[in-house]
């Protein structure tokens, strides 16, 4: 049996350059059939709660679960699917870090500097912050001060099982804390050697707060986390 299809709504999709990558903008219209041809009606703005119904709808397995989810107040910028990106914020804290043996550092509880994650298609990215208040778009960018980060910021994770959202951040988070720092894979990460910086670090056993001064800058094009987002946006629509 055929189903007849019947056209009854569009969407118009404008869109233009601006200061952070390309920007889009949507109105969705009814479709009036006039002596067998359609004709477009006056259009309204899609909104966000429209555009999650219309996905809902006919891609339902593209969909994080029900689309209704708590945000924790650490996630800066994500999309709607769960496939899009997602950046959030870890702010400084005292946590386990664990070393391969060959490189003769001791697993401890060690004083981490705030963090910002990027969880993507690519995998996971970091980034280090200063301070310990919630990151605006001015916020600096610095170089994550670990092994198994390359020089583009992204995290081997080894064997590591990645989540299956970008969206899931403790899940992201155990997979980074959780996993064993065993190789150099970027050399001016900091100011310091890296094992000379962890291996100083973890003698003090969690006391007092990360060295913020052997942090790195990011360099241009991301310097701050208006930049890291812009780039994100664009990357995604492009």
């Amino acid at each position: 049996m055929f189903t007849e299809y019947k056209l009854s709504r569009a969407l118009m999709i404008y869109d233009g350059n601006g200061e952070y990558g390309r920007h889009y903008y949507i109105q969705e219209h009814d479709v009036m059939d006039v002596a067998g041809k359609p004709v477009l009606l006056a259009g309204t703005p899609l909104s966000v709660d429209r555009l999650i119904s219309l996905c809902r709808t006919v891609a339902p397995d593209l969909m994080d679960g029900r689309g209704f989810r708590y945000h924790d107040d650490r996630l800066l910028a994500s999309g709607v699917l769960q496939a899009d990106p997602a950046v959030w914020w870890a702010p400084p804290a005292k946590r386990p870090m664990f070393f391969t043996r060959h490189l003769n550092i001791q697993s401890v509880n060690v004083s981490w500097p705030g963090l910002i994650f990027v969880a993507s298609a690519r995998g996971l990215d970091v980034y280090a912050v200063k301070g310990d208040k919630r990151p605006s778009l001015k916020t600096r960018l610095y170089k994550a001060p670990f092994m198994n980060v390359n020089v583009n910021g992204n995290v081997c994770l080894g064997n590591a099982p990645t989540p299956q959202s970008n969206l899931d951040m403790e899940a992201w988070e155990r997979a980074f804390f959780g996993s064993e720092f065993s190789e150099i894979h970027d050399t001016a990460r900091a100011k310091t050697d890296l094992a000379t910086l962890w291996s100083g670090i973890n003698k003090k056993r969690g006391r007092g707060a990360f060295p913020e001064d052997v942090l790195l800058p990011q360099q241009k094009p991301l310097q701050t986390l208006g930049d890291l987002i812009g780039s994100i946006a664009q990357r995604t629509v492009s």
